[in-house]
């Protein structure tokens, strides 16, 4: 899933981020230094990501590019 990618590329580009964080908390600090991303249907992926890992909803499907752009950001060099 997208947000395994996330996670990773979190710990990479926030080495200070604290062990067990959320991936709330992640975005939180991802969202203040890019505004610009599509925090909106990022939101709605992370519901949606929420509801399978925590709630037994189904697999979320389909292609999901504001994470991919999301993923872009994290892994580009300030």
């Amino acid at each position: 899933m997208a947000f395994r990618q996330v996670e990773y590329a979190v710990k990479e580009r926030f080495p200070d981020m604290p062990e067990g964080f959320t991936m709330r908390e992640a975005l939180s600090r991802v969202r203040s230094l890019e505004p610009g991303l599509s925090w909106d249907q990022i939101e709605k992926s992370l519901e949606a990501y929420e509801e399978y890992r925590y709630g037994g909803a189904l697999h979320p499907s389909g292609e999901h590019p504001e994470l991919a752009e999301l993923l872009r950001s994290l892994r580009r060099r300030w």
